[in-house]
């Protein structure tokens, strides 16, 4: 992979600054599943191989990535930095630019005031055998542990949402709402909220509700909201889509 006309992954490699000649390789224990580039080596074991720029070039860089491992990460020029990510079986590597203009241009997000109207408490009906179909931006779903279903009542209306999580554990939600694709990102929001208490009761603070990471680039993997979790109300609260959202 890199920046020449020719490399296989050259589109989401930062064109301008991307060096010509790395070099990449993703394989399974069965099976490539990228093409390798010269000069990169092979060994047996491991899930991902970036090799930083020839000898000629400062700042060579080796390393063996693994999903999962953000500790692992291989350099690609001064200013680039990838890493291994699995999904749904496929791997990717993930490409991070710091010197990317949409990063040192960024003002922060535009966000309603808060207001304690939108933090609500609810109630767990637990069930700690289910598990929901969480769907991504890829197209991949996958079956993703859910504690139960909490119930709430938000802007005088009873509500609910299947949060994520195992039982006892910090609660993770994907929503949409009536402000979804017009005042917030149309993909929905993310929210976490602290475990239920021992009685089944949470906080939910929707003021606390931020936009996922594909709001802000074409190359994330967020997970959407699941099937029952678009709430009919308008949430005019948290941060509002960003003014060059994807």
């Amino acid at each position: 992979m890199g920046s020449r006309p020719a490399a296989d992954a050259r589109r989401g490699l930062c064109q301008q600054r991307a060096p010509r000649g790395h070099g990449s390789r993703l394989s399974r224990r069965d099976r490539d599943v990228a093409r390798r580039a010269r000069g990169c080596a092979r060994r047996r074991g491991r899930l991902a191989h970036a090799r930083g720029p020839p000898p000629h070039r400062a700042g060579r860089a080796d390393a063996w990535l693994r999903p999962g491992r953000r500790a692992a990460t291989a350099a690609l020029g001064a200013a680039l930095r990838c890493y291994a990510i699995d999904r749904g079986g496929q791997l990717f590597l993930r490409v991070k630019d710091s010197a990317s203009p949409a990063r040192l241009t960024f003002t922060g997000v535009e966000r309603y005031p808060v207001d304690p109207r939108w933090r609500v408490e609810a109630r767990l009906e637990a069930d700690s055998a289910r598990s929901i179909a969480i769907p991504n931006v890829l197209g991949q779903v996958s079956e993703e542990p859910c504690p139960g279903r909490l119930v709430f009542t938000l802007d005088g209306r009873e509500c609910a949402l299947w949060p994520l999580g195992a039982p006892g554990e910090e609660l993770f939600i994907v929503f949409a709402d009536a402000t979804s694709g017009a005042e917030t990102y149309g993909a929905g929001r993310f929210l976490s909220a602290p475990a239920p208490d021992a009685a089944g009761r949470a906080t939910l603070d929707f003021n606390r509700a931020v936009n996922p990471p594909c709001a802000f680039s074409p190359y994330a993997t967020c997970p959407l909201p699941p099937a029952g979790n678009a709430l009919a109300v308008a949430v005019r609260a948290g941060e509002k889509t960003w003014g060059e959202a994807h």
